[in-house]
């Protein structure tokens, strides 16, 4: 398994579940330029992403099904599940 520095922070965290609380739709919202951003500059993870879809899909998996059902699901988890652990 390869290993890979975690691309965030602390603050960066809190703002995100501020976000949950009180804009949720916004937070959302502005969730797609991040993991667009990601998706643009992020080349290993990109390749990771479309070779781990591959596998579970069965089918080489078109940009949009990498950010959708990878990159945006994973960049929502924070706003759904760190104001509950609070």
């Amino acid at each position: 398994m390869a290993r890979t520095a975690r691309r965030s922070n602390a603050a960066a965290i809190r703002l995100l579940s501020g976000w949950r609380l009180a804009w949720a739709a916004v937070g959302r919202a502005l969730l797609y330029p991040v993991c667009a951003y990601f998706l643009i500059f992020s080349v290993k993870a990109k390749a990771a992403s479309r070779k781990y879809l591959g596998k579970v899909l069965g089918r080489r998996p078109v940009l949009p099904t990498c950010f959708a059902d990878h990159y945006y699901n994973f960049a929502t988890v924070p706003l759904v599940h760190v104001p509950a652990a609070r």
